[in-house]
Formats: structure tokens, sequence, C-alpha cells
């Protein structure tokens, strides 16, 4: 015969915890991997509208008609505004040449959420080393948006630190850890 559990034990109410810890890093997984499968959406529907040149073909209208036609398709789903596909294409294009020269890039941007790709977008537009470098200090040290926001309006301090490095410095070993929003800051 089994043993019976006594709830009032000390070690099951240490396994709850154990077992509320372990779904909350499952949720945070989870978020996560559907992140990066948004993202790689994203990278590919920028380079489907670069290579197809729908600027030159279709004008003006065109990402608000595609907007339309795929919430229409996709009813309910978020992420398919006029902005957004506009972001894809300039997420695409910022990134493009590295990507050519360093495949592992793609898989680095990736790991961060879309809202900061944004910000760095909006502040980095024609600098994929300066974009690549706030990637690399998300990346380290799992800066939150607002925590991203703060150094890129004081590039200042950090222009230096990313004007000397080159594609390969952003890949590193040390980016084994998956980006979530619970990591903190680290301090020297």
């Amino acid at each position: 015969m089994g043993k019976s559990i006594n709830i009032l034990d000390k070690a099951y109410l240490q396994w709850v915890k154990e077992l509320t810890t372990r779904y909350r890093q499952s949720q945070i997984k989870a978020a996560v991997k559907v992140n990066s499968v948004l993202i790689e959406f994203y990278w590919g529907l920028g380079s489907d509208i670069v290579s197809l040149e729908v600027d030159n073909k279709y004008g003006g209208k065109f990402y608000a008609t595609l907007s339309a036609d795929l919430r229409k398709e996709m009813p309910g789903i978020e992420g398919l505004s006029e902005s957004n596909i506009r972001y894809a294409k300039r997420f695409y294009q910022l990134y493009a040449e590295c990507s050519r020269n360093l495949q592992q890039v793609v898989e680095e941007l990736c790991r961060i959420p879309w809202g900061h790709h944004i910000r760095i977008i909006d502040k980095c537009s024609n600098n994929p080393n300066k974009a690549l470098f706030y990637v690399c200090q998300t990346l380290e040290y799992g800066w939150s948006r607002a925590m991203l926001l703060n150094f890129l309006d004081n590039q200042a301090a950090n222009q230096l630190a990313y004007q000397n490095m080159s594609y390969p410095d952003f890949i590193s070993p040390k980016w084994k850890a998956p980006y979530h929003p619970s990591r903190k800051l680290k301090r020297n």
C-alpha cells in the first residue's frame, strides 16, 4: 500500500511550491518560444516584402491592404497591423546584411521580444552595428523594455562601445540563457 499524503506535511507543502515554480518556469519557456517563432515570422514577412519589391509594384496602399487581408483571414490575431508589417520590413532591412555574413544573427534576434525590436529599429534604423549592440546588451543583461529605452535615449555612454565591435563580437557563448523578463541586471 502507498503512503498517504498529509496535506499539512512540510514535505507536501514544499512539493506544491516546487510544482508552482516549475509551472511558472514552463510558462516563461513557452512565452519565449512563442516570441521566437513570432520574430521568425516577422523576419520572413520582411524578407518577402523586400524580395517581392512590393513597394514598387503596389504603391502606398500595400501595407494597409495586406493588414486588412491578413486580419480578414485570421480574425482576432494581433500583430498584423499596418505599422507592424512596416516594422517587419524595416527589421529585415536593418539586419539583412549582417545575417548574410553571419547566419547566427537571426537566431539571436529571435531571443528578445518584438517590442524591444521596435524600439531598437526606431532608434537605430540605419545602423545595424548599433542595433546589434543593443540586442547584445538586452540579451546579456536581461533589459526590460523600459531599461532598453533608457539606454537608447542615453546613447552617448554606449557610442564608443558599439563603434568598436564587429558582428562576430555580438555572437558570444555567454548568450546561452534565453531572454526572460525576470532576469536581473548584473551589477559589478
